[in-house]
């Protein structure tokens, strides 16, 4: 039967597929190679969700570690809006086989996508360590700590890609989101930096030019004060200083 119900798949026969596999579920209650098929069917027909949820349910209760049941189960909770639920099968999935790259990317994309990004981040974070050099993973870091405002976890990702990877350099987007974090950070100086960068690199990219013009304006607001409180003595932010509130129409603090 189970033979019987991978056959039919391959012929994209699905109906014939979920009918033979309940054949053989019927004749072995205890079948978890034919449930397995029977989840295969299920999503091939296009089944409705909660149906693909009972049976990779059922599948998972005889083999709590089969990786065809808990992404059919993730996928049908994904789809009826479960995100908990989705989240902790998704995890589940990517403990199946942790060297295997392709798969907890997969799972970091499906996290992601259906609004678990707090739960993607630890595991963004680990497999970036176990493997640095893998853009991949640095690429689902990035994006899963900006959308976390994890800014410290997004700079690092984000400075990795700016040296290494041209997709990334070749994206205005890119650089908007990497100058939000660091001024996000409190490093407005290499916001207002890396900005400009953009500005020249992207010069019909309006976004980029009305941030770095944001930025600019914010730390005049604040550059006097703040060279004020680092050095006190200094004469030419004294100067700077008294022409600021003289603008104001300060008389009295200007001299």
């Amino acid at each position: 039967d189970q033979r019987r119900c991978e056959n039919a798949l391959r012929e994209l026969r699905g109906t014939q597929a979920v009918q033979s596999a309940r054949s053989g579920i019927a004749e072995y209650p205890g079948a978890t190679i034919a449930r397995t098929c029977l989840v295969w069917a299920l999503r091939l027909t296009w089944a409705p969700a909660t149906d693909v949820l009972s049976s990779a349910r059922e599948l998972l209760e005889l083999d709590e570690g089969n990786a065809h049941g808990l992404e059919a189960a993730a996928v049908a909770l994904d789809s009826l809006r479960r995100p908990n639920e989705a989240a902790e099968m998704w995890l589940r999935l990517a403990e199946t086989d942790t060297a295997d790259k392709a798969l907890t990317e997969r799972v970091l994309i499906a996290l992601f996508d259906g609004g678990n990004a707090r739960r993607a981040e630890p595991l963004a974070l680990r497999a970036w360590a176990a493997h640095p050099e893998h853009l991949p993973f640095v690429r689902q870091v990035w994006r899963i700590t900006v959308r976390n405002r994890s800014w410290p976890h997004a700079i690092r990702a984000g400075e990795t890609l700016l040296a290494n990877d041209s997709v990334a350099r070749a994206d205005p987007t890119f650089f908007l989101r990497l100058a939000t974090a660091y001024k996000s950070n409190g490093q407005p100086f290499k916001a207002i930096e890396l900005a400009a960068r953009a500005v020249t690199a992207f010069p019909g990219e309006g976004r980029l030019y009305a941030l770095y013009t944001q930025f600019v304006k914010a730390e005049a607001d604040t550059a006097i004060g703040r060279g004020l409180t680092l050095f006190p003595q200094n004469a030419e932010l004294l100067a700077l200083n008294a022409k600021e509130l003289r603008a104001r129409g300060k008389l009295a603090e200007s001299l």
